[in-house]
């Protein structure tokens, strides 16, 4: 077990220094924010600054084990076009994740466009399982696993979320039915 952190906690750093600082700090283990991953893609020479990423974790001794990729997406959005965009900004974090290193990367179940409750779960499960399945596609060649985080449900509206109990997590898991998802 490698005791990991977030590396959101410096996100105003370029990922590299923000390792290097958390290193000095006794850090071994890093979870890639959402953050970092857009730096990357963003910078003036993303091949450049994924090199000299993947060159300090090397110096350092240190692992990216997991990346939180793109923290805002909604894989069951209603609207098919924000939907698939999502899933573009995705599968870029994904192939930036690979090339850094990071083995598994962290995703949110879709909430949809509305509070979940009996008269929805299944077909929200549904549409996550499938968008589900064409990431474990695109996850699966660069070597990655995906990992979904459970939810809360919102305390500040009481809106209901998709992935809160056990029994919706392993409704996924088994709707997705992917050795590449967890």
């Amino acid at each position: 077990m490698f005791p990991g952190i977030w590396t959101s906690l410096f996100v105003d750093h370029r990922l590299a220094d923000a390792v290097e600082i958390l290193s000095r700090h006794g850090w071994r283990a890093f979870e890639v924010s959402t953050e970092h991953l857009d730096h990357l893609l963003r910078s003036a020479d993303p091949d450049d600054e994924i090199r000299h990423t993947r060159e300090a974790a090397e110096r350092l001794g240190v692992r990216l084990l997991q990346a939180h990729a793109y923290i805002r997406a909604n894989v069951a959005n209603p609207d098919q076009i924000e939907r698939e965009k999502d899933i573009l900004h995705l599968i870029r974090h994904f192939e930036i994740a690979s090339q850094i290193g990071v083995q598994v990367v962290v995703l949110h179940p879709g909430q949809g466009g509305e509070p979940v409750h009996d008269d929805n779960l299944q077909s929200l499960v549904d549409l996550n399982a499938e968008v589900f399945r064409r990431l474990c596609a695109q996850a699966r060649p660069l070597g990655l696993q995906i990992a979904v985080e459970n939810m809360m449900d919102s305390a500040k509206t009481g809106k209901r979320r998709l992935g809160v109990n056990a029994d919706q997590l392993l409704g996924l898991l088994r709707a997705v039915n992917d050795p590449a998802f967890g």
